[in-house]
């Protein structure tokens, strides 16, 4: 924001210059012009509006002084020529386009434009220092300003129907005799006539201005830096030949010659930037006073123009000072939240007021008071009415709090640019404090003893004893003015008050950057012969906590300031005046120039290459090409890089739209020291559309991070990340691993851990192996989030491999939902299974898991498969798992264990081996063919449902040497078929239930199945027959009925009348009370036909007791850990565990086991930790052994009996208190 405010107060006097008449200065003619307008007063010419759009086209076309004649027809209206000597009374004034002119210029034109049909007939003269020239207008008359010259007059004479009209202006020679011309953008001009024009359209407005562009030294348009004007409300009266308003192309280099204590150091800087190859985007507004979100839209842009038209991959920097640091970061973070990028590396805001800046209340009154007969206080008025200011300002008298709290609440919510560096320039200290006067300006004359100026503007909070002030509202500002040929009875002419809100926040003791406003007022006021009794030339303009984008709160903590680094006025030349950069030029050209992207080029034959706190503001990295021939590494945060002491945590970044960084086959990059090397720490970030593509390792050292962010890829072709104890590799949603060849993921130690919001991607044929370097311990992979998946390509595999001694942990977060897609495998060996609530994964690949736990912490969790599984060894705990799809052998479990599971497969073929089910329920639906249950067992169940349920399929399932134990339903068939050989229904409510047209075959060569002890062995509804032919069934007695319910039978059409009830011959089982060989009717039978109505009866002619044994001789392909694998004896005792749940002890009988000499007892906890071990010490009584269980927490746990140093039995049990 330009810091200068020129109120011309009253009569802008001009001093006559000897032997010449109507001489006026620039200024004296724009309050000319101005006065007429607002008083209505008929003239021949343009209205200033019209004039200065006129001025600044035929300016910034012809290069050309631009004059304008214009004739007052009528005299000023009383009322207004009667206020003092507010304007003189020519009836010819003289317009200029310039209010100063440069050494060597000597270019005047008067535009056809600018001819008045009623001067049309007329002879023009060009006078310049009494020389004249024959002036036709529309023609370039050419001279030459000597650069001695102090000033030089110009004169325009029409000479019309006998009559000369004449008006001169006294133009000062300042600045420099040439100032830099800009260069041709290197985008498409869009207008014709002017090659810097910009211009957008929002909500149906154009938004315009000019790009000026400066190539840097190397002569190509690589490395754009634009800079942004801020508040410009243009009212220094001056056309510039580029750009717009009073912070235009000349004044940052500036060419007027006159210093700006507001750009101090500005030039120079720029001028540097372009030796270091930097290209200048000068971004002038042509309105510097639109909305704060219009100019922002201007420069997106401009930015993407700059983005798109470099020509070699460099990052763009962007430098707003004042105004512009507010439009840049609004652009910026816009960019950002629509996904556009604008790959700027660096933000600079230089004294910016994010929080707000401040005027003086009592100068704003004042300005709107003189507004109405002051140009420069009219256009300042309007100034501070527009858009720009009504966000900027704080405190302001003529705006509503709500416009200026609404722009802060979106700044606060949207934040700083996240994809750049962002530093803060404060043009003040924080620390130093600030006074602010209890009376800005005073000034009193007195004439035979009556007041006649009286102007007073005071500071915050007003003039507490003034007679006017109000007890919540002081008089701020007061004024009045008489007019100089006063005589008795005439009333006051002007007079004005002002009163501020006593509790309005004091904005004027904080410390800030400053402006010169009040000087300027001063200085207005002496030219009309009014001198202060009292004034203060600066005051704060821009807090320093506004700067800094914190609150205006005090103690200070740096916490509380979100930008990356800042610079604020040292202690002893604070304040500063605002946009001064004298003090932070190191700061500006560390960041700025230092810290420009490392070029990582992988062909270069330097040994390493180094990010560090050596060079703390190189925090970007950008690569090149790979070559086979590379050499050497890089190393980031490291200590070689940090140099001698400790260091904090050194962050760096892929440089924005950076190409792709290649680290060959023999490189390393190093993230922080390797465990052992040292101490420091390192965070290397993959930045949004980076890539980095790894051929060779990239080592994370403890307590040092790899960061993949959304947009950005990391490939792995045939390249290891290896991460050592304490580091981490974060993937953040919608990134990606890539593989191809063969990658390698090692997570060493236990604190090793791999975050994954993002993508895991494997081509056709590709692999990605994760795994651990150390024996006995190994890292962790959690999910996040709901946007993460993996996809397998064709015959790809995705391995995770643990060791028996330390498994990965695999955690899915509190709302975790991942996915597996793609034709490929992935494969889990040792794994740990971690659901948290409402995680859920989702696996559409091949899977093939070898001891592998899944535990889940609460009840809303869900692995599920689509594709073909095999599940060999592990555990289930507080499970949902769901199979489908899989086709013939789809879902294959083995040696698995569950507790408290719930296990859905459907649509699928299904094969359970050597599984145990604790509080579990299976349930099957639409399986395919050749499906099985073999050698599981089924204790207690799930609330509700069978430990075992098939429904609606046609396939038959095989059930063998299962065991259902203690709980409401064993097996539940509906719509469904099944065979069963071997099995045992014990201690169950129901043993088996036999629903709407399902059927049980354990008849020959089936059979063999036992039932014991349950309420109701076998209960149908309207079920098919079960068969029991020659099977050799063994039905123990039963609470309530061996089978009960409904069967739909006779399918022959063989109907009863009557009550002739329907005798089934059920021979070769063994039934209670029955005696072997002897025909017998089974009692305790409640059947009866669905279809007639009549009972049901079985008869077996010949009852058999030959049964088999549940547990085998361990075969050689069995998995001895997961196997029930006593060999048989002639007793048929069967090792039995007891209680389950357990509370203090657990009691075990063994049978003729229970003699041996050599026997061993292993109790292991749900994460397979050893607990308890013990050769047979327990206390034995009639053949059962006891464990005290007091000294083992609750919850899950197996135990191992060996005998004779051979695995024998494996049983899972609860310990519940």
């Amino acid at each position: 924001m330009r810091c200068s405010i020129q109120i011309l107060l009253l009569i802008i006097g001009a001093t006559p210059i000897v032997g010449l008449t109507q001489v006026g200065l620039p200024e004296k003619s724009r309050q000319n012009q101005f006065i007429w307008e607002k008083s209505s007063t008929p003239f021949i010419g343009l209205e200033q509006n019209a004039l200065d759009s006129i001025f600044q086209s035929v300016v910034q076309s012809q290069n050309a002084i631009t004059l304008a004649l214009s004739l007052r027809t009528d005299s000023i209206p009383e009322e207004w020529s009667s206020i003092g000597p507010i304007c003189d009374p020519s009836a010819v004034n003289l317009s200029c386009s310039h209010r100063y002119i440069q050494p060597g210029s000597g270019r005047f034109m008067l535009p056809t434009s600018l001819v008045p049909e009623a001067f049309s007939s007329g002879e023009w003269t060009l006078v310049i220092n009494g020389e004249e020239w024959p002036l036709t207008p529309g023609i370039i008359i050419h001279t030459e300003t000597s650069a001695n010259a102090e000033a030089v007059t110009i004169g325009l004479r029409l000479e019309l129907n006998n009559v000369t009209y004449e008006r001169h202006l006294l133009l000062p020679v300042l600045g420099a005799s040439s100032c830099p011309e800009p260069d041709l953008p290197p985008w498409p001009a869009v207008n014709e006539n002017d090659p810097h024009w910009v211009g957008i359209f929002d909500n149906g407005e154009t938004v315009t201005g000019q790009a000026l562009v400066k190539i840097g030294t190397d002569g190509q348009f690589d490395r754009p830096l634009i800079l942004l004007e801020g508040f410009d409300p243009n009212i220094g009266g001056h056309t510039p030949m580029y750009g717009f308003g009073d912070l235009n192309w000349e004044v940052i280099w500036n060419c007027d010659g006159t210093y700006n204590e507001s750009l101090g150091g500005l030039g120079s800087m720029l001028e540097s930037f372009l030796q270091e190859g930097f290209d200048l985007v000068f971004l002038d507004f042509e309105d510097g006073t639109r909305s704060i979100f219009q100019q922002a839209k201007l420069l997106q842009h401009v930015l993407e123009q700059c983005r798109d038209y470099r020509v070699a991959s460099d990052p763009l920097v962007v430098v707003g000072p004042s105004m512009g640091g507010i439009v840049a970061r609004e652009a910026l973070r816009s960019m950002e939240l629509e996904g556009i990028d604008h790959c700027v590396r660096l933000f600079a805001a230089l004294d910016s007021p994010f929080r707000g800046a401040y005027l003086p209340i009592a100068l704003q009154e004042a300005i709107a008071f003189f507004s109405e007969f002051s140009v420069d206080s009219h256009l300042l008025f309007q100034a501070l009415l527009s858009p720009a200011a009504s966000e900027l300002l704080v405190g302001s008298p003529f705006h509503s709090s709500n416009i200026r709290s609404n722009l802060e609440a979106h700044q606060q919510q949207h934040g700083l640019p996240t994809r750049c560096m962002n530093i803060a320039v404060a043009n003040s200290n924080p620390n130093v404090p600030n006074a602010a006067p209890a009376l800005w300006y005073s000034a009193t004359e007195s004439f035979l003893g009556w007041d006649y100026v009286n102007i007073h503007l005071h500071g915050q909070p007003g003039n507490l004893t003034h007679p006017e002030t109000e007890p919540d509202a002081p008089v701020i500002f007061e004024a009045s003015l008489l007019n100089p040929s006063w005589g008795w009875g005439d009333p006051l002419v002007l007079d004005g008050m002002a009163w501020t809100d006593i509790d309005l926040f004091n904005f004027e003791n904080l410390p800030g950057g400053t402006s010169t406003h009040m000087a300027k007022f001063k200085e207005a006021l002496s030219l009309v012969g009014i001198e202060p009794d009292a004034y203060t030339s600066t005051s704060v303009y821009v807090p320093a906590l506004s700067a800094l984008d914190v609150p205006f709160e005090y103690p200070l903590s740096p916490t509380d300031i979100r930008f990356d680094h800042w610079s604020t006025e040292p202690v002893e030349t604070s304040p500063a005046p605002h946009c001064n950069i004298n003090q932070h030029l190191e700061f500006l050209w560390s960041h700025i120039v230092n810290g420009q992207p490392l070029m990582f080029e992988s062909n270069s034959t330097d040994s390493i290459f180094c990010l560090g706190w050596q060079n703390p503001t190189q925090q970007m990295i950008t690569g090149a090409a790979p070559t086979a021939e590379s050499t050497g590494s890089i190393e980031i945060g490291t200590g070689f890089c940090n140099g001698p002491g400790e260091w904090p945590l050194f962050t760096c970044e892929t440089s924005p739209c950076s190409p792709v960084i290649y680290l060959p086959e023999g490189r390393t990059m190093r993230i922080g020291d390797s465990m052992g090397d040292g101490a420091s720490h390192a965070q290397f970030t993959i930045a949004r559309g980076g890539t980095l593509v790894v051929n060779g390792t990239v080592h994370i050292g403890p307590h040092s991070t790899l960061l993949i962010e959304e947009g950005a890829e990391l490939i792995l072709e045939e390249g290891t990340l290896r991460v050592d104890p304490f580091g981490s590799i974060v993937q953040r949603p919608h990134s990606r691993i890539k593989t191809i060849g063969n990658g390698r993921i090692f997570l060493n130690g236990a604190d090793a851990i791999w975050t994954n919001e993002g993508v895991v991607h494997l081509h056709s044929f590709d692999s990605l192996r994760v795994a651990s370097e150390l024996a006995n311990q190994c890292g962790k992979i959690k999910f996040y989030g709901e946007t993460g998946y993996t996809f397998l390509g064709d015959h790809s595999v995705l391995q995770i491999d643990g060791s028996p001694i330390a498994a990965v942990e695999l955690i899915l977060a509190e709302d975790a939902k991942r996915g597996a897609e793609g034709s490929g495998t992935c494969k889990l060996n040792h794994v740990n299974l971690h659901f948290h609530n409402n995680a859920e994964w989702h696996v559409g690949v091949k899977s093939r898991y070898n001891e592998v736990n899944a535990n889940g912490y609460t009840p809303h969790h869900k692995l599920s498969f689509h594709n073909r599984m095999r599940w060999q060894g592990g555990t289930l705990q507080d499970m949902e798992i769901k199979a489908s799809n899989g086709g013939i052998a789809g879902a294959i479990l083995q040696n698995l264990v569950g507790l408290w599971c719930k296990a859905q497969f459907s649509n699928t073929g299904i094969r359970l081996d050597h599984c145990d089910f604790d509080h579990t329920s299976v349930q099957c639906e639409n399986i395919e063919p050749h499906s099985w249950v073999a050698h599981c067992s089924f204790l207690d169940g799930w609330t509700d449902l069978p430990q075992l349920e098939v429904s609606e399929s046609q396939s038959t399932l095989f059930l063998e040497e299962n065991r259902f134990e203690n709980h409401d339903i064993g097996l539940r068939l509906f719509h469904a078929q099944s065979t069963a050989s071997c099995n045992a229904w014990e201690g169950n409510d129901t043993g088996v239930v036999l629903d709407t047209l399902s059927r049980l075959d354990a008849k020959s060569p089936y059979g063999k199945n036992e039932w014991i002890e349950n309420g109701i062995h076998i209960q149908c509804h309207s079920a098919y027959m079960p068969l029991f032919q020659s099977g050799a069934n063994q039905f123990g007695d039963a609470n309530d009925a061996l089978l009960l319910g409904t069967l739909h039978y006779p399918m022959d059409g063989d109907l009863t009348t009557g009550d002739i009830p329907h005798v089934v011959v059920q021979n070769g089982n063994m039934w209670p009370n029955a005696t072997v060989n002897a025909p017998y009717m089974v009692p305790y039978l409640g059947l009866e036909s669905s279809i007639d109505g009549a009972s049901i009866h079985f008869l077996d002619p010949h009852p058999s007791e030959n049964s088999c044994t549940l547990f085998t001789e361990n075969q050689s392909d069995s998995n001895p850990k997961r196997d029930v694998l006593f060999e048989s004896d002639t007793t048929s005792i069967r090792p039995h565990i007891f209680p389950n749940p357990a509370n203090e002890k657990l009691h075990i009988h063994l049978g003729q086991w229970g003699e041996s000499e050599n026997l061993q007892f292993v109790i292991f906890d749900a994460t397979g930790k050893r607990v308890y071990s013990s050769r047979a010490t327990e206390s034995k009584v009639n053949g059962v052994f006891t464990i005290p269980l007091q000294q083992l927490d609750i919850g899950w746990y197996t135990i191992h009996i060996n005998v004779n140093g051979y695995p024998r039995l494996q049983k899972p049990f609860i310990i519940e208190r």
